[in-house]
């Protein structure tokens, strides 16, 4: 008797990786907003989910498949480079899936 293979449970983080700022807007508001959301295939509903970012980023709505990402570049100038982990953990009711991604954000003029 042959089993059948199952492909593993999956989440992709959608949204910019890598985001220009310019010094003018970065003068105008030092944080910047960005919208990210989930794709998850294989996981069965209810789902739980959880957003997690480092210094310097404030998640709208961490538990939801999507929201709205603040970066704070406070202190950057033109030509600084900031980088930002962000990552999500979505809980199924038979297992856990984890899937993170850097984003990047330039200051340039």
């Amino acid at each position: 008797m042959n089993a059948l293979a199952v492909a593993p449970a999956t989440i992709t983080i959608s949204g910019p990786t890598n985001i220009s700022v310019s010094i003018t807007q970065l003068r105008n508001n030092p944080i910047v907003r960005r919208d990210y959301s989930i794709d998850i295939s294989r996981l069965s509903p209810p789902l739980s989910i959880q957003w997690t970012g480092g210094a310097g980023t404030t998640i709208a709505n961490p538990t939801a498949s999507s929201t709205a990402i603040d970066f704070d570049l406070r202190g950057d100038g033109v030509g600084d480079v900031e980088t930002f982990p962000l990552s999500v953990q979505v809980t199924d009711q038979l297992g856990e899936s984890v899937s993170s991604q850097q984003v990047t954000i330039t200051v340039t003029t």
